[in-house]
């Protein structure tokens, strides 16, 4: 059993470096507009919660979505383990409709293939 796990420890990095090759980074400026189906609501953040994607299984019935074409379509290239967000986390409650910044595209396409 070691040395399985040092075998996927040592492949590990070769396959994020020929993901992040394989990726080209999609031209995306613009964010769509999503109407709050309430008030703001803003408490304090006591924690955060990491989601994460498997491409794989996300893509797997939306390959001809054009919602999830970047990720989805194959064009960009083949996404594994994707960050779908850092989200702030309250003690008894979450924030909700706070307002985002606004999209960097550099910034974007920068940490695509990252």
């Amino acid at each position: 059993m070691p040395s399985v796990l040092a075998l996927v420890a040592l492949a590990l990095p070769s396959l994020a470096h020929a993901q992040a090759y394989q990726c080209r980074a999609p031209n995306v400026s613009t964010v769509p507009q999503i109407s709050p189906d309430s008030r703001p609501r803003s408490v304090p953040t006591t924690s955060y919660t990491m989601a994460l994607s498997w491409s794989p299984e996300f893509c797997r019935t939306r390959e001809g979505s054009r919602s999830h074409a970047v990720q989805c379509s194959g064009d960009n290239g083949s996404f594994g383990l994707v960050v779908h967000g850092l989200w702030p986390q309250g003690a008894r409650s979450w924030p909700q409709w706070c307002p985002p910044p606004p999209p960097s595209p550099p910034g974007s396409r920068a940490r695509t293939c990252a």
